[in-house]
């Protein structure tokens, strides 16, 4: 149905018996140390009283694409500037240093963690592209590929088999956004198939220690 704005939180938990409810940082905020320590954990408690039949996910978000600024907050968080230099690397770490401390680390947070931005980031390092269309969001084809399989996966783990990702082949693909109008995903090649499937299956295997990885980059400047 049509999507309504400012519907509150109990309102949708109340509309299903829901099975799983997934909840995430905003993309600008997830490499951001003290955005973690605000209203998660009271957001946990709410949903773990209001639905407590439900499983509570966390997805990892990715970066932002190298020069992008979506706004700027004027503010300096956990020795960062705000923009993280707009470096998408860098962006990244701080991501991932955020979910180990704040998700991974805490055994009381989530019950399982999805490891979207993970999965993107290595499928960039395959592909060289940063598999976004407008420096945030991801591209039509490639990108919401990946960010889809990763769910998929974490989906069937959750019912206890682990899928076959060597079946991801260009005859079970259909996109129900060709990429074409707006915009196009010029760069999807059918033969990318199966770097999807590694970069996904490399992002579960990151993640089985409970501790995600950061890239090998020089760390930022300081203040």
């Amino acid at each position: 149905g049509q999507g309504r704005d400012n519907v509150r939180i109990s309102e949708m938990l109340s509309g299903e018996d829901w099975d799983i409810v997934s909840l995430g940082s905003q993309s600008f905020l997830a490499g951001y140390d003290t955005a973690y320590r605000t209203d998660m954990q009271y957001m946990l408690d709410y949903l773990r009283d209001n639905e407590p039949g439900a499983l509570l996910w966390w997805p990892v978000a990715w970066s932002f694409a190298d020069g992008y600024t979506p706004y700027s907050t004027g503010v300096t968080l956990a020795g960062a500037y705000a923009d993280y230099w707009k470096n998408s690397k860098w962006m990244y770490n701080a991501i991932v240093r955020c979910t180990n401390t704040h998700i991974l680390n805490n055994s009381e947070s989530f019950d399982f963690v999805v490891p979207t931005g993970v999965a993107v980031q290595n499928l960039r390092a395959t592909l060289g592209r940063d598999l976004t269309r407008d420096s945030d969001h991801l591209t039509n084809k490639t990108g919401r590929l990946v960010a889809g399989v990763t769910l998929f996966n974490s989906l069937c783990l959750e019912l206890g088999y682990t899928p076959d990702l060597s079946l991801l082949t260009a005859d079970k693909v259909t996109f129900l956004v060709d990429g074409v109008a707006q915009y196009p995903d010029k760069d999807y090649k059918a033969a990318d198939l199966p770097k999807i499937a590694d970069a996904v299956k490399a992002a579960f295997a990151d993640l089985s220690d409970r501790a995600l990885t950061e890239l090998d980059v020089p760390d930022p400047p300081k203040n």
